[in-house]
């Protein structure tokens, strides 16, 4: 029954209310303590500053790609093969250009993640050392 196995459960101090539905006195309240205890040292003042410079970081980036990406994705668009200003030499440098910016973040974290990768791979180089930052 369960109310018996409820009544083990606490006798030897050991609750699992939220799985077996016992009426045990170990109520929602003290595993919201032991939730709460788990960020007693957290300083929140800290977490606050932290997602604002997030939210900074997000938004110039955001607004660099609205600016630059936008108007190279449009022209990318409209010069491709069967569009309104089909220009296949625009088309093709454009097409370079966009996909050299794409690759830009992981050539960065490439090399951000070189002593890592060494550590991780023994190399830095050739297959090997891209498997980490994959």
């Amino acid at each position: 029954r369960a109310t018996d196995a409820g009544d083990h459960r606490r006798r030897h101090g050991r609750c699992l209310c939220a799985l077996h539905r016992c009426r045990c006195s170990y109520g929602g309240a003290a595993l919201m303590d032991a939730f709460l205890n788990l960020f007693a040292n957290v300083d929140w003042y800290e977490i606050w500053v932290a997602t604002g410079d997030t939210l900074i970081m997000l938004s110039v980036s955001l607004g660099f790609t609205i600016l630059l990406g936008l108007p190279l994705g449009v022209l990318m668009f409209l010069t491709s093969p069967r569009q309104l200003l089909e220009h296949k030499q625009l088309y093709a440098t454009v097409g370079l250009i966009v996909n050299m910016l794409r690759a830009l973040p992981f050539i960065i974290l490439l090399i951000v993640m070189m002593p890592l990768t060494e550590i991780i791979t023994g190399t830095s180089l050739g297959i090997l050392g891209t498997l980490p930052p994959l």
